[in-house]
């Protein structure tokens, strides 16, 4: 099973996790940090084989690179919550 996040930003600033809004399949989890900790909650609550986490506030009009995410600063959080339920993050440039 591969579980689809996505977040935007109403910013211009990628990073800017409290304007940031989280979902999984669609659905709304919440804004900011706490929206944040919903999507890792729901990841280790459904386990799923596969996670893919997409963002969308990318062009090529500024100088933030494509990895660029709202909650760069709690990675460790995410990445430890996929290593305990032993779930694989995709990565649009790995898949073909």
């Amino acid at each position: 099973m591969v579980s689809a996040y996505h977040w935007t930003v109403a910013s211009d600033d990628p990073r800017d996790l409290h304007n940031a809004v989280f979902y999984r399949e669609g659905k709304r989890l919440g804004r900011g940090k706490r929206g944040f900790d919903e999507m890792v909650a729901d990841i280790q609550r459904e386990a799923p084989n596969c996670v893919f986490i997409l963002g969308g506030t990318y062009g090529v009009d500024n100088s933030y690179s494509p990895s660029e995410a709202p909650y760069w600063a709690y990675q460790a959080a995410l990445d430890h919550a996929l290593g305990a339920v032993g779930t694989e993050q995709l990565y649009p440039s790995k898949l073909h």
